[in-house]
């Protein structure tokens, strides 16, 4: 079953709507040649990456709610920001695999660059820093004085 929507008739919803959408896709496009460009043996840690530590997902958030602003929709607004709090258990694993895989480096980048933007702060405790490292990287961090 196909369900057509009406674009809707109040111009200002259509162009702020739109242009939420362009922009999303538009820091899409940046974060994957950003991803593209970067090493394999080294975190994306530059570009929008100094924003958000997953743009991608935070910006098809976005789309979504733009999306649903063109529309004059509030059921696409609300999934679409309910998706962005339902992404966060596979941040958390993104991360912990960027950890295991890029160690040091990656944890100074997650000290320093919030999960979804500026005011989504990392939740980590200050006493649990280093749960994602392996032993040997932890005594290297005690050893170099990290």
């Amino acid at each position: 079953m196909t369900c057509f929507l009406i674009i809707s008739n109040n111009k200002t919803f259509f162009i702020i709507g739109s242009a939420i959408y362009i922009f999303s896709i538009i820091c899409i496009i940046f974060a994957l040649r950003i991803y593209a460009l970067t090493d394999p043996n080294k975190p994306v840690t530059n570009g929008i990456y100094k924003i958000s530590r997953h743009p991608q997902q935070v910006f098809s958030c976005f789309m979504v709610v733009g999306i649903g602003i063109s529309l004059a929709n509030t059921v696409i607004i609300i999934s679409g920001i309910i998706q962005l709090f339902l992404l966060y258990p596979s941040t958390i694993t993104q991360e912990k695999y960027c950890v295991n895989k890029y160690g040091i480096e990656y944890k100074q980048y997650l000290k320093k660059n919030l999960v979804i933007f500026y005011f989504s702060k990392n939740e980590e405790k200050k006493n649990d820093n280093n749960r994602y490292l392996t032993e040997r990287q932890k005594k290297c961090i005690k050893i170099k004085g990290v």
